[in-house]
């Protein structure tokens, strides 16, 4: 009996230090970003479901992490019940590359999704490689 107790024992040790995997990262055509009038160098994100959806790629109530790699600077927003958001000004310019991800409700992060953002909706064509 005292094999079996330290095999389970071992067991359960081992499940509580398996490497984690990330949630996968939001959908590029779920991010909408804008420069608002009158703050030049800055970017807003929103977070919006495309063709009829209800829900966005982002989990309900998610921190949501906004970084622009060109400035070194970036935003933390909370996403609503259905995965709506819309960020605070970040620095940044049309083109530059940004870094977006999320940590569900549990705390779980996401992998990171890269964009060249754009003005208006992002798309797949948007995204980078090499965060």
């Amino acid at each position: 009996m005292k094999g079996f107790s330290a095999a389970v024992a071992g067991i359960a040790l081992v499940s509580c230090n398996s490497p984690m995997i990330p949630l996968p990262p939001p959908a590029a055509q779920d991010v909408v970003v804008e420069a608002p009038e009158g703050m030049p160098g800055f970017l807003i994100f929103r977070g919006e479901p495309v063709d009829g959806r209800e829900t966005t790629s982002f989990p309900a109530h998610a921190k949501v992490e906004i970084f622009n790699v060109d400035c070194d600077k970036g935003v933390i927003d909370r996403a609503d019940g259905d995965g709506r958001f819309a960020s605070d000004p970040v620095c940044g310019e049309i083109g530059d590359r940004f870094g977006l991800s999320y940590e569900d409700e549990t705390g779980e992060p996401s992998e990171t999704l890269c964009l060249i953002v754009r003005d208006g909706r992002q798309s797949a064509l948007d995204e980078c490689a090499g965060y």
